[in-house]
């Protein structure tokens, strides 16, 4: 299709989209897959039909399908004999139509992924990690052993990680991170107001998250005095800080009324708190201080698809 057929300003409506989901491919965009192929990359091609429909408003003419709630659903192909099922993108008119033709995996792929961080389950690239599976963005997950880190620590951006690869291109800086694939799993806010209270927690248990890792190498007499003061002081404040706008945003997510990258960086950092692993810092400090938050806790904890990570985490 030519830009001609589908005009300017929704060519870049549509780049737009393109970009914000990861996506590499034409103007036009046509998925061809076996039925099989096009069911296990149903939510990536939803997701990018979505974001879409989401810019649609920014031109009064163009108006998305009648009924949108139903996403992909209305646009099942009628005949069931039809062996590949077809997608084609049309940004004039942002509607979606499936139709048969040769398959061609080259007009539609994914920017290509590597999050690098520690191996174990926590931390700052583990809300990333779980980002990514929740929303089914594959990528390559590369794991550095803690003996590792010392030779591996020079090949990072600035000594740290977790460090974020797009298409051969290194990132770092943990929430950063955490905002790139929230855009891309639909777990980042659209809406200014609602982006700023995600980055504020964000960046909020990042400080707090920080301040006790700098007591972890002090001598042990250090280490209690430090982390004491830090319980009763900075995290008891911190809990309640959180627990004030967790309450003020409804009582369930910390923002847009909806699970964000935000409720993963405070779900790891919780859930850090009362693994009893922080000698002097009692593991029950969360339970007394911000009950709200551990009922937020509870609740990420038995998202689907958080619970299904961790389960595929013990089965390997």
């Amino acid at each position: 299709m030519s830009r001609a057929q589908v005009g300017d300003d929704s060519l870049t409506i549509f780049e737009e989209a393109k970009q914000e989901m990861g996506w590499r491919g034409r103007s036009s965009v046509v998925f061809n897959a076996p039925a099989n192929q096009f069911d296990q990359n149903r939510q990536q091609i939803e997701r990018f039909f979505r974001r879409c429909v989401d810019h649609a408003p920014r031109l009064g003419r163009i108006r998305p399908p009648r009924d949108e709630s139903r996403g992909l659903e209305q646009f099942q192909p009628a005949r069931k004999d039809v062996r590949c099922k077809h997608m084609a993108i049309l940004a004039c008119g942002l509607q979606v139509t499936l139709a048969s033709g040769k398959h061609n995996p080259e007009e539609l792929t994914m920017a290509k992924l590597k999050l690098t961080y520690f191996d174990f389950d926590g931390g700052r690239g583990e809300p990333a990690r779980l980002a990514l599976h929740i929303g089914g963005i594959p990528y390559e997950d590369q794991r550095i052993a803690g003996k590792d880190w010392p030779a591996f620590r020079d090949k990072t951006p600035f000594l740290a990680m977790p460090t974020l690869e797009v298409d051969g291109k290194v990132v770092s800086q943990s929430n950063s991170i955490n905002r790139y694939v929230g855009k891309l799993t639909g777990l980042y806010p659209k809406d200014d107001l609602q982006a700023l209270l995600c980055d504020e927690i964000m960046d909020a248990a990042e400080d707090i998250g920080t301040r006790i890792a700098q007591t972890i190498d002090l001598a042990e007499d250090a280490k209690k005095k430090a982390r004491e003061e830090l319980a009763t002081g900075r995290i008891t404040r911190y809990l309640e800080q959180f627990q004030a706008r967790l309450k003020a945003s409804g009582g369930e997510y910390f923002a847009d009324k909806r699970l964000t990258v935000a409720d993963l960086k405070v779900f790891m950092w919780i859930r850090w708190l009362r693994a009893g692993v922080l000698d002097h810092i009692p593991k029950d400090l969360v339970d007394r201080v911000a009950p709200l938050l551990l009922k937020h806790f509870e609740r990420v904890a038995g998202h689907p698809k958080v619970a299904e990570y961790y389960t595929r985490r013990k089965a390997a």
